[in-house]
């Protein structure tokens, strides 16, 4: 896959479990980001709820970065590479 200077790379949106046990999701992910990262050559993004990574995935993908959805929190103690601030998705003008 060829990549221009400013591409983003790939993101995988996790946010809930459903009927999986955390350790199963947590192999999920890992194939997927194994998966991605080989055919594009490039470190995909994690994306998650500040909650849900802490209680599910935190510890187990620290060579990822990761981008956590922490509303209404101005500058979330994290070590994430961003943060989505707002669920409203507007701008204002």
């Amino acid at each position: 896959m060829d990549f221009s200077q400013g591409d983003f790379p790939a993101v995988l949106d996790v946010e809930e479990r459903g009927k999986l046990s955390a350790k199963e999701l947590r192999k999920r992910v890992s194939q997927w980001l194994k998966m991605v990262e080989k055919s594009t050559g490039k470190k995909p993004i994690i994306y998650s709820g500040a909650v849900f990574y802490h209680t599910n995935l935190a510890g187990y993908f620290n060579e990822y970065p990761w981008w956590v959805a922490h509303y209404y929190q101005r500058r979330p103690d994290n070590d994430g590479m961003a943060w989505r601030f707002c669920s409203i998705p507007t701008v204002d003008r």
